[in-house]
């Protein structure tokens, strides 16, 4: 597991369960098993967000005006990736459906002899996709999500809770909704006891898990200034801090 991408936002989170101890307590989240079936409600059936390490492609065959045309570019960490003379372009956490769409009207734009149906615009999804499970676990960081992956398989993935102080009954599920372009959380009883009840919680690439030490009161707070302000974008993770 890669966790060193993601030292600024652990920094942040340790200083906001320190600030949290004298917050008083707050009511445990809601039962894992009932988190699960309004969760897996919400998990994307649709196209990926595209992340770093996928690249894109454009291809145009030659005419009698011009030579055959080709660029392949990968996304960068940072979500941005140069297209040649066309420039800088922020597509990370696009679909690809989403980022074609400013190019193709670009290379028609930068090239008035071409038709839009000329260019080739391919992604090639060659990125790892990750969920960022956080907090009080032994291992704290990026954990690879093939195929179907449960918030108990990620715990484990990271190490699993430090049993003497991790909170797993005020543990946070934070998931971006490229449908609605918003960041969704749910607060969730978690404890092992749970673990065995109904529902299996399901995750999709970009969630964010925290297990703290010490309530959280304010979920929405909490998002806003730990999660939205601290990934640039979905699937992306906070600098590291020098």
């Amino acid at each position: 597991m890669r966790s060193h991408p993601l030292r600024g936002l652990l920094f942040a989170l340790t200083l906001l369960a320190a600030s949290l101890l004298e917050a008083g307590c707050t009511s445990y989240g809601r039962p894992l098993f009932e988190v699960a079936l309004e969760a897996n409600a919400t998990l994307e059936p649709g196209p990926s967000l595209l992340v770093p390490g996928d690249t894109v492609s454009i291809f145009r065959r030659a005419t009698l005006n011009s030579p055959e045309s080709s660029l392949t570019a990968e996304v960068r960490p940072d979500g941005k990736t140069t297209l040649g003379s066309l420039g800088e372009f922020q597509i990370g956490g696009l679909t690809a459906a989403e980022a074609e769409a400013p190019i193709r009207a670009l290379l028609v734009k930068e090239y008035p002899s071409t038709a839009a149906s000329d260019w080739n615009i391919t992604f090639a999804l060659l990125g790892t996709r990750n969920v960022y499970v956080m907090g009080d676990v032994n291992e704290p960081g990026e954990v690879p999500i093939r195929g179907r992956l449960s918030l108990i398989e990620a715990l484990a993935a990271a190490g699993g809770p430090r049993k003497e102080t991790a909170m797993l009954e005020y543990a946070l599920l934070v998931r971006w909704s490229p449908r609605e372009k918003r960041q969704r959380s749910w607060r969730i009883d978690a404890s092992v006891e749970r673990w065995e009840e109904g529902a299996t919680l399901l995750l999709q690439p970009h969630d964010v898990i925290f297990i703290p030490n010490t309530p959280i009161d304010d979920v929405d707070i909490w998002v806003d200034q730990y999660i939205r302000r601290m990934l640039p974008f979905p699937g992306v993770a906070a600098p590291p801090v020098a």
